[in-house]
């Protein structure tokens, strides 16, 4: 494993600040990117299968969702500015 010397000198200064070895900071660190990986690769596994078995929206159906929920954000940025 090469890791360069700004990373190394940055995971060192992380590692202190939060009361851990060099080792222990790199294990987790690299077991957040796993984990963060799968989750991914699980996801898009899911969309190609949503795709595959026709679960979809149309844009049409997407763009009326956000005009939608636009809307109503603004009227609660009205209503808590005491102008609606």
């Amino acid at each position: 494993m090469v890791l360069s010397p700004e990373t190394i000198a940055k995971a060192e200064t992380a590692a202190r600040a939060r009361g851990e070895s060099l080792g222990d900071f790199i294990e987790h660190a690299v077991k957040v990117a796993l984990d963060e990986h799968e989750a991914f690769v699980a996801a898009m596994e899911e969309a190609d299968l949503d795709l595959e078995e026709g679960r979809t929206h149309s844009w049409n159906e997407v763009r009326g969702w956000l005009d939608e929920s636009l809307t109503r954000a603004r009227l609660e940025i009205a209503r808590r500015a005491g102008t609606a």
